[in-house]
C-alpha cells in the first residue's frame, strides 16, 4: 500500500514538475531571444544610422568650396616640392626616426622584423615633408597634427598653416581618426592631419600601395561618380603600427573636373562605442556575459569582445582551450584588440553572413553555449553580421534555480508521503490484524478470546460476518454435542 502511493504520486509529481519546467525553459528563451533580437535590431540601426552619417559628411567636405580650393592648392604646391633638393642631413633625420621611432614600434605589433628598405620614402615631395612634418616635427609620436607650420616658408607650408587648422577641427569634431586628401595622378597623400609615415607617399607606387586605403582610392578613381563612396573592409594599416583601419573614400570635383580624392580613417573607438554601449552591457540587459560584436566576411571580429575588456586574462586563457592558435593570441595581447584576430567560425556567424536572419543556441567564438540573434548587417560594401549573445549558464540561472526549488520540494513531499502513507497503512492493517488474530484464536477453539471490532466500515462488516460465522458454529457444536 505504501509503495503503491508512493509510485502513483512521485509519478505524479514529476510530470508535474517537468511539464513546469518545460513551460518556464521554452517562455524564458523566448523572452530573452526576443530581448537579444530587439537589442541587435537597435545595435543594427545605429551602426547603420552612423555609418549613412559618415557617408554624407564625406560627400558634403568633398563638395566644399574650402576642401575643393584646399586640394588644389595642396596638390600645386606638392608638385613644387618635387623639385627640391633634399640635404642628406634631413634625410639622415628621416632614417633615425625610422630606426628609432616608427620601425620599433611596428616590429612590437607585428611578427618579424620590418625590413627598412620597404618603407622609406623615395620622392622628394615625400621626403620634404617627412622631414618637417614628421622627423624634425617636436610634437611627440600621436601628436605631430599639433604642428602647424614648420617655418619652412615654402607654399606648401603656407598652405598647410592656412587650412590644417580648419581640417584639425572636423578632425576634433567629428571625431575621425584621420583625413587625406590625394592627388589623382600619382595617388600621393598631399594632406593627412595624423601625419603618420604615409604622409606625403603614393598610394599607386609607394610602400603602401596594396593597403586598402589603397583599394578605395583605386575603385574612387575608376569610378568618378561625383556622389560615389567607396567603403572598404578593416586590415592591418601598417602606417598606424598595424592597427585595423577601414576608410572611406570620395572623389573631389572641381566643376566637371575630378581634381582629388577625400578619404577618412574610421575611428574604431567611435564603432566599438556603439557596439558596446560604451561598456555598458549592464544597461543594455546583457547581463554579466552579453555581448553585441561584429563579424566580416572572413569571419572575424569587426568589433571589441566584451571579455578582453573587462577581463584580458580570464580572456586569453580561455582562447587557450579553443582552435585559435598561441600566435594569434599573442598579436591579440599585443594590440589589445580582437579586431581582425578572434575567429568567429560559428553556426549563427555562418548563417547571418548568408544573409539569414534568426535565433539559435549555439557554441560561441570561446566554445562556451550562448542564446545567439543574428542577421547581416545592411552597409553598402561591407558584407558583415551582427550578433547578440549572452551566455546559456547566465541566462538559464531562473530556470535553474526554479529546477534545484522543485527538487528540493519534490524531496520533502515524498518524504511526506512516506510517512503519511506509512501511518495510513498502520490504520488500515490493524482491523486486518485482529481479524487475522480472531481467525487463529478461532482454529484454536479459543472462542473467549476473539476481539470484537466496533468501526461501521467494511471491516466492522467484514468482523460481524466473522462474528455471525463464529455464532453459527458454536450453535452447531451445541446441537452435535
Amino acid at each position: 500500500f505504501p509503495v503503491t502511493i508512493l509510485i502513483v504520486s512521485t509519478c505524479a509529481m514529476f510530470t508535474i514538475a517537468y511539464l513546469c519546467y518545460e513551460s518556464g525553459e521554452t517562455n524564458l528563451t523566448n523572452r530573452i531571444f526576443s530581448q537579444l533580437t530587439s537589442l541587435r535590431a537597435s545595435k543594427s540601426d545605429q551602426f547603420q544610422s552612423y555609418f549613412h552619417t559618415i557617408r554624407n559628411q564625406v560627400q558634403t567636405l568633398s563638395a566644399d568650396l574650402m576642401v575643393v580650393q584646399a586640394m588644389k592648392d595642396f596638390t600645386s604646391a606638392y608638385g613644387q616640392l618635387n623639385t627640391q633638393s633634399i640635404p642628406p642631413a634631413w634625410d639622415d633625420q628621416i632614417h633615425t626616426y625610422y630606426q628609432q621611432e616608427y620601425l620599433p614600434r611596428l616590429a612590437q605589433l607585428n611578427q618579424g622584423i620590418p625590413v627598412p628598405d620597404l618603407y622609406y620614402p623615395t620622392n622628394q615631395a615625400a621626403r620634404y615633408l617627412q622631414y618637417h612634418y614628421i622627423a624634425a616635427n617636436p610634437n611627440p609620436v600621436g601628436q605631430k597634427y599639433e604642428l602647424d607650420n614648420p617655418g619652412d616658408n615654402s607654399p606648401y607650408s603656407q598652405s598647410h598653416n592656412r587650412y590644417h587648422p580648419i581640417l584639425k577641427q572636423f578632425h576634433q569634431r567629428l571625431g575621425y581618426y584621420d583625413l587625406f586628401l590625394i592627388e589623382p595622378e600619382q595617388g600621393a597623400i598631399v594632406y593627412s592631419i595624423f601625419k603618420e609615415v604615409d604622409y606625403g607617399t603614393s598610394l599607386f607606387t609607394g610602400p603602401y600601395r596594396t593597403s586598402n586605403l589603397a583599394q578605395a582610392v583605386t575603385a574612387v578613381m575608376k569610378a568618378q561618380g561625383r556622389d560615389y563612396t567607396k567603403i572598404v573592409d578593416f586590415d592591418h594599416y601598417k602606417p598606424s603600427y598595424g592597427a585595423p583601419a577601414a576608410f572611406i573614400a570620395t572623389p573631389i570635383f572641381d566643376h566637371s573636373a575630378l581634381i582629388g580624392i577625400l578619404a577618412i580613417q574610421l575611428p574604431v573607438e567611435e564603432i566599438n562605442r556603439v557596439m558596446t554601449g560604451n561598456q555598458n552591457w549592464k544597461r543594455d540587459g546583457l547581463g554579466k556575459s552579453g555581448e553585441t560584436y561584429l563579424v566580416g566576411a572572413d569571419q572575424r571580429m569587426r568589433s571589441l569582445s566584451r571579455f578582453l575588456v573587462e577581463d584580458p586574462q580570464q580572456y586569453f586563457n580561455t582562447l587557450k582551450h579553443t582552435q585559435l592558435d598561441d600566435d594569434t593570441i599573442a598579436t591579440m595581447e599585443r594590440f589589445k584588440t580582437s579586431i581582425l584576430l578572434q575567429s568567429v567560425d560559428t553556426q549563427a556567424t555562418q548563417a547571418a553572413l548568408a544573409q539569414q536572419e534568426g535565433t539559435q543556441i549555439i557554441k560561441d567564438y570561446r566554445g562556451i553555449p550562448v542564446l545567439s540573434s543574428y542577421a547581416p548587417l545592411d552597409i553598402e560594401g561591407l558584407n558583415w553580421a551582427i550578433l547578440s549573445e549572452i551566455d546559456l549558464v547566465e541566462a538559464y540561472a531562473p530556470i535553474y534555480e526554479f529546477q534545484r526549488v522543485i527538487v528540493v520540494w519534490t524531496t520533502l513531499i515524498i518524504l511526506g508521503i512516506t510517512l503519511v502513507s506509512m501511518v495510513l497503512s498502520t490504520m488500515f492493517i490493524k482491523p486486518i490484524t485482529i481479524l487475522i488474530e480472531n481467525a487463529k484464536n478461532l482454529s484454536k477453539g479459543n472462542i473467549e478470546a476473539l476481539v470484537p471490532l466496533t468501526s461501521q466500515d467494511e471491516f466492522g462488516q467484514l468482523d460481524a460476518a466473522f462474528q455471525e460465522m463464529v455464532n453459527s458454529l458454536q450453535s452447531k457444536t451445541a446441537v452435535i454435542e
